[in-house]
């Protein structure tokens, strides 16, 4: 599935990225697989890995999550982000980083990272999401009616 970038800043804030890095985690998903979960790309070269999933994670096994779980978005998040803080909080693992591909993905990434998630009531601040976590609580970081807040969990554990 092709994941719009307000999705991916959920799951890029979930996976423990924050502010503008959150923002530069969603440009580099963007560049690389243009948010498709199911990517994956095996290139000519044998000293290459295989990239896998939203955040292009390569397939070296320095990724404390299984081949098989790369291609659940939420666990692609997760093991991106190990890598990134693996890497002194750098993206110089990923080829996308490198090439510089990312840039041009910054204004989309930015209006994502902003919005609200598809689905969820306009009365439900982008940023009470990003704190919903595994457990399904809710940080109360704006002023929420009961009925949003429930509307907003419902969709989230949709996207699991």
């Amino acid at each position: 599935m092709q994941w719009p970038a307000s999705v991916l800043a959920w799951y890029a804030n979930s996976a423990g990225w924050s502010g503008t890095d959150t923002t530069t985690a969603v440009a580099v998903a963007l560049a690389g697989s243009g948010g498709d979960d199911q990517w994956f790309w095996s290139p000519d070269v044998v000293t290459v890995p295989n990239t896998v999933g939203v955040w292009c994670v390569p397939d070296t096994g320095k990724v404390p999550v299984a081949q098989f779980d790369l291609y659940r978005i939420g666990d692609n998040a997760k093991a991106a982000h190990a890598l990134w803080v693996a890497n002194g909080r750098s993206w110089v693992w990923s080829s996308v980083w490198l090439a510089g591909m990312w840039h041009a993905y910054m204004a989309e990434a930015k209006l994502g990272t902003d919005a609200p998630l598809p689905g969820v009531p306009a009365s439900v601040s982008f940023r009470a999401l990003r704190s919903l976590d595994g457990t399904g609580q809710l940080v109360r970081q704006a002023q929420l009616t009961r009925g949003a807040i429930l509307d907003a969990v419902t969709h989230i554990r949709t996207l699991r």
